[in-house]
């Protein structure tokens, strides 16, 4: 029977061969042999990582565990195209299984028993035994492994071995006195997590273990490097947020999708039972709630973080805002965002000293941990570190400071309990701060039941003039789940609408540039409006413009959200919307006021705003709502823009309706149509005609059956053209009519 055909190297053209061998161990490795030059040596060895075998005398021997899975011990496939660049003459050739199993004929018999021998002590043969240990990922997600000291990469059927005995990052070999090693373990980590496997930090330990100058994981040493490691993949994960989220939308579930991911990162558990507290970064829940809460504020310019435990916050937060971060900034996490943000700066100040804030929006996450001894501070006694640092931050910032203030929880076994031992600074918050919401977040939103982990957060806009003589709440609401977290900021939010802001007269919201005075007024009236249904299945339509009186439209009770969030988008995007859409149109208030309802205005805005973003937009009102005179004036906004606008439509009468819509809205002076049309173009409801079609064919004709299609011709006679379908889609040169309307 004849042997088993399969596609191989053939190097015949350079008396060499490429053979399969099986090593005594079982293990199978690719063995090159036959009258190679110095240079394919050197390129073999370099490229693929052949190492050569000292016993053949003949002719060069070189064999390479490149093609080697580390765990199977088997030839996983061998790329051919990377030989065929150093053998150019060589050829993949359907070959039998023993003309590939087969040596180099150019061997010896002496040459092949010496060969067998030499072979099975081989230093490589070691990287392919049973011995073999994963180390873990690399930076850049390189599965390294080790075979007693020797390291090695195994990456797509490529192997990498570590020739310099130095330490070297990329085969996982760090210092805890580098920043870059400390990084680079922590981005191994995180591809570590992010293909299923489980890092705790009983793994980080293992790692501090392994290294050169191994570190012992409850040494002073071990215990921070932990806690630095823990805190650089928090950061990395924080960065990854920020770029993706910092200005989409976040839903409920993919609030919970992240927080479920943020959970499953380690924590520093040894060093916070050491030094008392840990500190973890916040998660997604809290930066969520922190982007509600800011969100209807006052124009922001700025923003403060107090403590790397914040920089959580920037998950979703908008990276457009100046950024200062002040107090506790050992680990760094804030240089991992610097690329991504207006601008960041820090300064390292001790909290536990009163120390002034500047800024009108502060994001304060304390910092727990024993204290020496107690201090009294406006009346208030204070025993823990995280209250010191809260009461110093509430007497360094202003009277009219937004201030969203975290501090540890009692006990995370009593969650939404306010305790004895945090009775004075509780009700010292709440009689001389305006206490907008109150609630405290179970730490399993991080993936902790410490008391550190568990966070009480006051939503403070301001100091009281006169203390409160009202009771302070002592059961606070409780946020175990993202769900939970979704609604209370979605309520914190509403009542900032509601309640914190002063209502705006038409004029004042014309003019402001205060984005979240305009998204809190837009919000207001909405929700005001969806208490008033006109059925079961519509509202009332509140625009977006402020710069006519709305109409009696309506919208469907589904698309309430919608609105909403396309009115918060636009406003981000480009300001106020009236400043926006007067800049692009350039025409007098009294034109717009006669010819665009509050409906039009908003549906021109938004198709510019989309224009000007690459996207388009679908007009989609109903008969009667004026989708002409919206076409009429993005038409003339094309035109202004030096662009010659394509309106196409099904029959030669649309082509009146649309004229008759450019010259209501008083646009038509601005027009020098050209209309590629079977009919002439009569006045609407009358028999005169306005556009010749005879004349109109001569304009058309004159350009579109020129030798040459010259554009600047084409604007001499018209800045806009008007079609039907049938006049492109046309047998007669289809071709030539089409190129011309693209072009």
């Amino acid at each position: 029977m004849a042997s088993k055909q399969q596609k191989w190297l053939d190097l015949s053209a350079y008396n060499a061969k490429l053979t399969p061998i099986r090593l005594p161990s079982g293990a199978q490795v690719v063995m090159l042999g036959g009258a190679l030059t110095n240079s394919q040596i050197e390129q073999l060895k370099n490229d693929l990582h052949y190492r050569p075998i000292a016993a053949a005398r003949n002719a060069p021997a070189l064999f390479t565990p490149a093609h080697t899975d580390p765990k199977t011990h088997k030839i996983t496939g061998v790329d051919f195209n990377r030989y065929l660049k150093l053998f150019p003459k060589a050829a993949v050739t359907e070959q039998s299984l023993d003309d590939i199993t087969a040596l180099w004929a150019g061997y010896s018999e002496t040459d092949i028993n010496q060969l067998w021998l030499d072979i099975k002590s081989h230093r490589a043969q070691r990287l392919v035994n049973a011995d073999v240990e994963k180390v873990g990922l690399n930076r850049k997600g390189e599965p390294v492994y080790r075979n007693g000291a020797t390291r090695f990469i195994y990456s797509n059927n490529d192997l990498i071995v570590q020739r310099s005995k130095s330490s070297n990052p990329r085969f996982m070999q760090y210092s805890t006195h580098r920043q870059d090693d400390m990084l680079a373990a922590a981005q191994g980590f995180l591809h570590e997590t992010m293909e299923g496997d489980y890092v705790d930090e009983k793994r980080i330990e293992k790692l501090l273990a392994d290294m050169d100058n191994p570190v012992h994981p409850l040494s002073k040493e071990g215990m921070a490097a932990t806690k630095h490691i823990v805190g650089l993949i928090r950061g990395l994960v924080i960065q990854d947020y920020n770029a993706a989220y910092d200005k989409a939308d976040i839903d409920v579930e993919r609030l919970r999708m992240l927080s479920e991911q943020f959970a499953t990162l380690p924590h520093a558990t040894r060093y916070g039972k050491q030094h008392g507290s840990f500190n973890p970064v916040v998660g997604p829940d809290f930066s969520y709630i922190a982007r509600r809460f800011f969100e209807v504020s006052d124009n922001i310019k700025d923003l403060t973080l107090v403590n790397e435990s914040s920089i959580g916050a920037l998950s979703f937060i908008p990276n457009q805002y100046p950024i200062h971060l002040v107090g506790d900034t050992s680990n760094k996490l804030h240089q991992l965002l610097e690329n991504q943000t207006a601008a960041l700066q820090s300064t390292s100040v001790d909290l536990t000293r009163s120390t002034p804030l500047k800024g009108r929006h502060v994001i304060a996450v304390t910092n727990g941990g024993n204290l020496p001894s107690e201090s009294t501070i406006n009346g208030v006694r204070v025993t823990r570190r995280d209250h010191l640092e809260a009461m110093n931050i509430l007497s360094a910032v202003g009277d009219d400071t937004q201030l969203l203030l975290a501090v540890e929880g009692d006990d995370p076994l009593r969650t939404g309990e306010v305790l004895d031992g945090s009775k004075a600074l509780h009700e010292y918050i709440f009689a001389n701060y305006h206490c907008h919401a109150l609630a405290e977040m179970g730490g399993e939103l991080i993936g902790s039941r410490t008391a550190a982990a568990t966070k009480r957060i006051y939503a403070i806009t301001g100091r009281r003039p006169i203390a409160t003589t009202a009771p302070a709440p002592l059961t606070l609401e409780v946020i175990d789940t993202p769900e939970q977290s979704y609604a209370f900021a979605t309520t914190l939010a509403e009542k900032a609408v509601d309640h914190g802001l002063t209502e705006l007269s038409k004029s004042e919201l014309q003019e402001t540039t205060s984005i979240s005075d305009l998204i809190a007024a837009h919000q207001s009236a909405v929700r005001q409006s969806s208490k008033f249904q006109i059925n079961e299945f519509q509202h009332r339509y509140v625009p977006i413009t402020n710069l006519v009186e709305p109409t009696n439209g309506t919208i469907p009770r589904a698309m309430l959200t919608a609105q909403r969030e396309v009115a918060k988008k636009i406003m981000r995007d480009v300001g106020n919307p009236d400043q926006f859409f007067m800049s692009e149109m350039g025409l007098p208030i009294e034109h717009i006021e006669e010819a665009f309802d509050a409906e039009q205005i908003d549906a021109i805005t938004q198709a510019i705003w989309r224009q000007k973003n690459g996207k388009s937009m679908t007009l989609g009102d109903t008969t009667g709502k004026g989708k002409g005179r919206v076409l009429a004036a993005l038409l003339y906004w094309s035109i202004k823009n030096d662009q010659i606008p394509v309106f196409l439509t099904a029959r030669n009468g649309l082509l009146t309706d649309i004229w008759r819509d450019v010259c209501e809205t008083k646009l038509d002076n601005y027009f020098r149509p050209m209309f590629i049309t079977s009919e002439d173009v009569k006045a609407y409801g009358s028999s005169d005609v306005l556009f010749d079609q005879k004349q109109q064919a001569q304009t058309v004709g004159k350009h579109f059956d020129a030798p040459r299609f010259d554009l600047a011709e084409v604007r001499k006679d018209c800045n806009v053209v008007f079609s039907t379908y049938s006049q492109i889609n046309s047998l007669a040169d289809t071709y030539k009519k089409r190129s011309y309307v693209v072009a």
